[in-house]
């Protein structure tokens, strides 16, 4: 008997980000899900960069130029399920 009252999950499980920290700003995003859209934000909220419209298990997350620090990368799958990671540039 499947449980009525279960609540499906609105969160990314399975998902790693590498290399991280990096040293050159690029980042690589693989999940077991297709992606759908990411978007990249400083700690102020600042948004920084974003794409939509993805359709792959491993994306790459270019943040060269971008001063070193922390950045939180929120993934979105293709069900409408996100996902922030926290980034590191040293």
């Amino acid at each position: 008997v499947e449980n009525a009252t279960a609540i499906p999950s609105r969160t990314i499980t399975r998902i790693s980000l590498r290399p991280n920290p990096s040293s050159n700003g690029i980042f690589r995003v693989q999940s077991d899900e297709i992606i759908s859209g990411y978007r990249v934000y400083d700690l102020t909220g600042r948004l920084i960069t974003r794409r939509d419209q993805l359709a792959d298990r491993l994306v790459t997350i270019n943040l060269t130029g971008q001063p070193r620090g922390l950045y939180l990368i929120k993934v979105v799958d293709n069900r409408g399920r996100t996902r922030t990671l926290k980034a590191i540039i040293h």
